[in-house]
């Protein structure tokens, strides 16, 4: 989009959608950028954000499996 960049970042596992600290807030150590999709997403568009002139961003993180169903 021209004023925007939208980051998705996508797992298999449900697992997988976020993980949060002892705190409550969200985790953006090594591991939880790179194992969960929300913690991914926003690690991404905080760095695009921060170190381009892309500073609009939309962070997406999504989760699970899509099956398709046969008639």
């Amino acid at each position: 989009m021209k004023d925007f960049v939208i980051v998705i970042e996508d797992k298999a596992d449900l697992d997988k959608h976020q993980k949060l600290t002892d705190t409550e807030i969200l985790s953006i150590n090594q591991k939880g950028i790179a194992d969960y999709a929300v913690n991914g997403a926003y690690f991404y568009a905080k760095h695009i954000a921060q170190n381009s002139s892309c500073y609009k961003n939309f962070a997406i993180g999504v989760s699970g499996i899509l099956l398709a169903l046969d008639d």
